[in-house]
């Protein structure tokens, strides 16, 4: 097997990347432009309609713990490449236009130990 020039560069000692065996954090902030009133776009996120807000990427919201507008219900998301994950709400505030929630399961099972996500406008 041929030597990579990232092994030459440390001493012929190959590197390889090996998965964490202690749980580790880690942030990601992602920001986006949509195109509309902060009502209108409020109002399909806030009742968790995202089937209306990416038809692409998303193909249903069913809730299956409590119901849409209720902190502590739960929604799964079916996508369309036939994933599906359940999502904890968390947070709901109209005040602020923010929703909160954490992954409770996912099909098929995630790599992660854990999700927990914000969403403001």
């Amino acid at each position: 097997m041929a030597e990579s020039a990232m092994a030459q560069a440390v001493g012929d000692v190959l590197l390889q990347r090996v998965k964490s065996q202690v749980p580790c954090t880690c942030t990601n902030t992602e920001s986006t432009v949509l195109p509309g009133k902060l009502s209108d776009v409020w109002e399909k996120f806030r009742w968790w309609k995202l089937e209306e807000i990416a038809p692409g990427i998303v193909t249903s919201t069913e809730w299956t713990d409590g119901e849409a507008g209720r902190v502590d219900s739960t929604v799964k998301i079916s996508y369309t490449n036939g994933a599906s994950w359940y999502l904890r709400v968390t947070e709901l505030s109209e005040r602020n236009h923010t929703l909160g929630y954490e992954l409770i399961m996912a099909e098929p099972a995630t790599s992660v130990s854990s999700i927990v996500g914000e969403m403001t406008f």
